[in-house]
């Protein structure tokens, strides 16, 4: 989940080994293992579903706002 959150973040590769002591090989492997994970072909798409989890998690905490 920390190297999906960093890459959902618009984390390079580089960025992502550096701020997590990962080789960047390892941080590639990861990275190639989340996508079947969660049914997604690329960087995109794998932010795209980390945000719309983020978004359900909040709603079903109750963190909308009332307007």
């Amino acid at each position: 989940m920390e190297v999906l959150a960093l890459l959902a973040d618009g984390k390079s590769n580089a960025e992502i080994s550096a701020l997590t002591g990962a080789k960047i090989a390892t941080v590639e492997k990861h990275i190639e293992n989340i996508y079947p994970k969660l049914g997604v072909n690329n960087r995109t798409d794998a932010a795209i579903w980390f945000y719309k989890r983020e978004i359900a998690k909040l709603k079903n905490a109750g963190g909308r706002r009332k307007r």
